[in-house]
């Protein structure tokens, strides 16, 4: 599913089944993607401030350059589970988290 660089500012995509979607670009500000599947997206460069993705499965997702610096429900457990997040904006208090900090800076 193409979806990038939409404006979904706002978007109730909860339990979304976006596995493999490509969401480049796209502005998911504020959306509601708790429980969303997003497994294997490509959300690189997306605007994700405010989303709030409890629950949300990014098992392999692409968050290179995406801004998630004030996402919300988001847990060390689920970044780690992330293909990469090269330039990535997380919170703050992800961002201190020693576990995630080289994967800020180099691609596995």
């Amino acid at each position: 599913m193409d979806l990038a660089g939409l404006h979904l500012r706002k978007a109730q995509l909860a339990d979304a089944y976006l596995n493999g979607a490509l969401l480049g670009g796209t502005t998911l500000s504020e959306a509601n993607l708790r429980g969303a599947r997003l497994k294997g997206a490509d959300l690189k460069g997306a605007d994700l401030k405010g989303a709030d993705l409890t629950g949300a499965d990014l098992k392999g997702t692409d968050l290179t350059g995406a801004d998630l610096t004030t996402a919300l429900g988001l847990t060390v457990t689920q970044v780690l589970q992330v293909k990469s997040l090269v330039g990535c904006q997380l919170p703050n208090a992800l961002a201190a988290d020693s576990s995630l900090a080289a994967r800020l800076t180099t691609s596995e």
